[in-house]
């Protein structure tokens, strides 16, 4: 298959269109689970690093859309189960700088949502595809110029070769039997996942125990000359007027 240029993500999603509308579903899903496998490192390394999730839950989904490929047919009730299950293990955006983890669950979402509809399956796939770019830049533009020159960012350029490697790999399978499913994997797991660099939050400035100490010291000092006019009311119950007495 020749490498095609295209300029942007519109030709980039008729190219899709073009190259999948001849084949079958399962070689069609195999595109959707050929790019969910390539994000899955993402979550995985989140997981660790933040001891939150179940990366081997989003495997076993994985494994069920391989299967898929493979001639197994997924029941509604399968995919519903795997999607609530992802539901539950996808991070969560108020609680985690994690949008690596979030386009993997997305891809792998949409991969799934592929299995169930075999004369629909496109939509699903280039979802899949399309989906990966628009996690790696938050604020996709709206003006041509602009998509041109987002479309020329290196973590694009990388991402788009890469799921090109994809589709030529998954078009040259003569067959989806267990054996080549599984060297495909393999080879995919070989592809590392280039993502955008993000600003790390800048620490407070440190403060020394001389500079805190001298802060507390005026605190108090304003407080205890704010005291100075106070005149105590005695109170009917000598008790609480010692009370706020010694309060102040």
């Amino acid at each position: 298959m020749a490498n095609p240029e295209l300029k942007n993500i519109d030709e980039y999603e008729i190219f899709l269109t073009e190259t999948m509308t001849p084949w079958p579903p399962e070689r069609r899903v195999a595109l959707a689970a050929a790019i969910a496998e390539h994000w899955l490192p993402a979550y995985e390394s989140f997981s660790a690093a933040e001891d939150w999730g179940d990366p081997a839950s989003l495997r076993q989904s994985l494994d069920a859309v391989w299967s898929r490929v493979q001639g197994r047919v997924l029941t509604e009730s399968d995919i519903a189960r795997h999607s609530q299950q992802l539901e539950e293990i996808t991070p969560h955006m108020d609680d985690f700088d994690a949008e690596e983890a979030l386009i993997a669950c997305a891809a792998l979402s949409d991969a799934l949502r592929s299995c169930a509809a075999p004369e629909n399956t496109i939509p699903y796939v280039t979802r899949v595809a399309l989906g990966v770019f628009e996690g790696l830049i938050s604020e996709w533009p709206v003006d041509t110029g602009a998509q041109a020159r987002v479309w020329r960012k290196s973590v694009v350029r990388k991402e788009l070769q890469t799921q090109l490697r994809l589709v030529e790999e998954i078009d040259s399978l003569k067959s989806f039997d267990a054996e080549s499913i599984k060297a495909l994997r393999a080879r995919i797991g070989a592809l590392k996942v280039k993502t955008p660099a993000r600003p790390k939050p800048k620490a407070p400035a440190a403060l020394t125990n001389q500079t805190l100490f001298e802060q507390y010291r005026r605190m108090v000092e304003s407080d205890l000359k704010g005291q100075v006019k106070f005149q105590a009311e005695p109170t009917p119950h000598p008790y609480l007027f010692a009370l706020t007495y010694m309060g102040y």
